[in-house]
C-alpha cells in the first residue's frame, strides 16, 4: 500500500521507471524476510558480549528457490546477476569446529524456530533431516547439505493426502549479500501471492490471510484459523 500511495503521489508516469528508483522502506511491525534477518541479527549482537568471538559475524545469505538445475547454478560465484532472481534472504554464520568448516543457519523470514547447523562432512553437530511443520494431515521435511564450500542446498519436501513433493532451493553462503533491500525486498512488493500470517514461537501456523493481485472481478481472498 505504501509503495501504490507513494507511486500515485509521484509524478512519474511510469510504473517501471518509477518502481526501479523506489527506494523499499524496511518498517517494524510490516517485515518480509529481509526486514525479519536485519532485525535478528541486530538483536543478536546486541545480546552478545562485546568480546564474543561471533559479534558482527552474522551476515545477510541470499536464497534462490525451487532450483531445476543445481549442478550448473553452483558453477557460478558469485551467482550470476543476469539470471538470478533472489526471492528469499536468511542470516548466516560461518563456523569452523576443530578444523571441520561449516555454517550456522537461521531462517526468521520461514519462521524456522531452531538454528540449522550445516556441516561440510555432515557429521557431528550437522543437524540432518528434520520436520519443520505439521498442519492437519501435511508434513513438511527440511534438510540443508553443503554441495561446495560457497552454496547450501536446501531440500524440502512435502507430504499431503498420499502425496509427496519436493523440490530443493540454493543459500549463497560464500558471501554477504548486500542488495537484500534492492533485490529481494523490491521484488516483494510485485509479487503476486501476498500474505499474512499468525505464528505460534516454535513457527507453527495459528491463522492467515492470503491472495494473490488480480483484477477485483477476479479477486479471491482466504482466511483461515487452525484450531
Amino acid at each position: 500500500m505504501r509503495f501504490y500511495r507513494a507511486y500515485r503521489n509521484s509524478k512519474i508516469d511510469s510504473l517501471e521507471s518509477f518502481f526501479r528508483q523506489y527506494k523499499p522502506p524496511i518498517t517494524p511491525c510490516h517485515y518480509t524476510c529481509v526486514g525479519l534477518a536485519y532485525e535478528l541479527i541486530h538483536q543478536i549482537n546486541s545480546l552478545l558480549p562485546e568480546n564474543h568471538d561471533a559479534v558482527n559475524k552474522f551476515y545477510i545469505v541470499s536464497c534462490e528457490e525451487e532450483i531445476v538445475t543445481q549442478d550448473s547454478y553452483v558453477d557460478n560465484v558469485p551467482p550470476c546477476k543476469k539470471t538470478v532472481e533472489k526471492e528469499h534472504v536468511l542470516v548466516c554464520l560461518k563456523i569452523r569446529i576443530r578444523g571441520r568448516d561449516g555454517f550456522m543457519i537461521l531462517d526468521p523470514g520461514y519462521h524456522i524456530s531452531r538454528v540449522v547447523t550445516v556441516m561440510e562432512d555432515g557429521l557431528y553437530p550437522h543437524t540432518g533431516l528434520f520436520i519443520q511443520g505439521e498442519t492437519g494431515p501435511a508434513q513438511k521435511e527440511y534438510e540443508y547439505t553443503m554441495v561446495t564450500s560457497e552454496y547450501i542446498s536446501w531440500s524440502v519436501s512435502e507430504s499431503k493426502k498420499g502425496i509427496r513433493e519436493a523440490h530443493k532451493s540454493l543459500i549463497f553462503s560464500g558471501r554477504h549479500f548486500k542488495s537484500a533491500v534492492e533485490v529481494a525486498e523490491r521484488r516483494n512488493l510485485v509479487y503476486e501471492f501476498k500474505s499474512i500470517l499468525r505464528r505460534d514461537p516454535k513457527g507453527k501456523i495459528l491463522a492467515g490471510i492470503y491472495f494473490c493481485l488480480t483484477p477485483v472481478s477476479l479477486l479471491n481472498i482466504n482466511l483461515f484459523m487452525i484450531k
